[in-house]
């Protein structure tokens, strides 16, 4: 069961992410469903799927319900576009299709999802940490410089997160050498 959301889950992340161009996604925006990148967006996806599962056409529905649900998130995701925050949409258009992309492997192995599991002292402390590593630190360090009134330049707070995403990969140079 793992093996094949894993498998989904690099198609679509190589799809959307490595193999779809910016100049694919400005055409989709402007042309939406008239766009014939979006379609090649498609044909990608679908050959991608084909390779990682090595051509094994016992996948077949599930093949068909993830190309089919992700042209309908993709054009309904292009019809928001104008109205919709680019973040907020690109954070729901991944979560449906991971979404989708579960419901495909319970198609083949069916799974149950046990919640209590999450309340167990390994994901609170993992969840702990992140919230200490990140926002809780964020806000520690902006009351301790507070006091040199400095200006947040950015209002988007970019600088905030960027600190996040240091704090957690720690020192890369030290572990490249």
């Amino acid at each position: 069961m793992l093996a094949l959301a894993i498998k989904f889950i690099l198609a679509h992340l190589m799809g959307d992410f490595l193999f779809q161009p910016d100049k694919w996604i400005a055409n989709k925006k402007k042309k939406k469903h008239k766009s014939p990148y979006l379609y090649w967006h498609l044909l990608i996806h679908i050959v991608l799927l084909l390779i990682i599962l090595q051509f094994n056409f016992y996948y077949w529905k599930a093949i068909t319900l993830i190309i089919i649900s992700h042209y309908i998130i993709d054009l309904i995701k292009l019809n928001l576009d104008a109205k919709v925050s680019t973040q907020i949409l690109f954070f729901i258009d991944q979560a449906l299709h991971i979404m989708v992309i579960l419901c495909a492997v319970y198609l083949y192995y069916p799974f149950n999802i046990n919640i209590t599991a999450f309340f167990s002292i390994g994901p609170l402390l993992f969840i702990t940490a992140i919230l200490i590593t990140t926002y809780v630190s964020a806000i520690i360090i902006k009351i301790l410089i507070s006091k040199w009134k400095i200006k947040d330049k950015s209002p988007n707070q970019a600088g905030k997160y960027i600190g996040m995403l240091e704090r957690i990969g720690g020192n890369t140079k030290s572990t490249l050498k």
